[in-house]
């Protein structure tokens, strides 16, 4: 199994946290450095990681975010191997235990496991109009176009893209599915987040036999969003627990979290 995120040469500092937690995660860690080369200063301050680079200008690429694949280019891995990949505003604060490397491992070549977005309610329809009024689409163009373009997304169940797990097999089938999909995209949404969409569409409905598997919360949990139940956080240093336990991958709570839809 191997554990990695992607960062841009302007992120570095963001993701010093999640790169520094990525050792402990439990399993082979690494990164992939995209549109810039690792230095002797960033191996010498993660030696534990194992780096990769990958080429600027990639396919689909949504302001730097290849969260959907194309880091598959960078890496030597086989199809068969397991690769969670994560957003780097995290902290891996533990590792896997033996429960959940089992769920992980017991993912088939067509699985993706993932956490909710904003609750087990949440749709791509309600994640479309709340990136709808942080970017306005083009007025010119109806709402139902989406669901034109991706039958049956608005009732979907709305997963998190800051953490996927899946086979190499699957990756590289999403990364080939997404820029195939992504000019005309593009012109309905904009940016890191509306990327989002298309990922969980695609694992959902636009990828042949493709289906996400619901992992739980204690493996990733994050702040997008108010707190989920159960879940708190402490300081000193800040852990984010669910229940008595830390949370696996506690993704975003360096920055404010927005009201969670009930």
């Amino acid at each position: 199994m191997k554990v990695g995120t992607t960062i841009t040469a302007d992120y570095i500092g963001l993701a010093q946290k999640c790169l520094e937690s990525l050792p402990r995660c439990g399993a082979d860690a690494f990164c992939v450095a995209y549109g810039f080369r690792r230095t002797p200063g960033l191996i010498g301050k993660f030696p534990a990681l194992d780096w990769y680079h990958l080429p600027a200008g990639q396919p689909g690429d949504s302001e730097g975010c290849v969260q959907y694949g194309a880091w598959t280019r960078a890496v030597p891995f086989d199809d068969d191997e397991l690769v969670v990949m994560a957003d780097a505003d995290s902290v891996f604060q533990r590792p896997l235990d033996e429960d959940e490397r089992a769920i992980l491992e017991s993912l088939g070549a067509d699985q993706a496991g993932m956490t909710f977005n904003a609750g087990p309610e949440d749709t791509l329809g309600q994640e479309a109009e709340r990136l709808r009024r942080i970017r306005p689409a083009d007025p010119a163009e109806p709402d139902d176009i989406l669901d034109l373009f991706y039958p049956g997304f608005a009732r979907l169940p709305c997963y998190n893209g800051g953490l996927i797990a899946a086979r190499m097999s699957l990756w590289r089938r999403s990364r080939e599915a997404f820029e195939a999909a992504y000019s005309c995209y593009a012109s309905l949404f904009h940016g890191i987040n509306a990327c989002q969409i298309l990922i969980n569409w695609l694992l959902q409905r636009g990828i042949p036999e493709a289906s996400v598997v619901l992992l739980p919360q204690t493996m990733h949990t994050h702040a997008h969003y108010a707190l989920p139940p159960d879940c708190r956080v402490t300081v000193d240093p800040i852990t984010v627990s669910l229940g008595h336990r830390p949370v696996w991958f506690a993704h975003h709570f360096g920055f404010p979290p927005r009201k969670r839809k009930q």
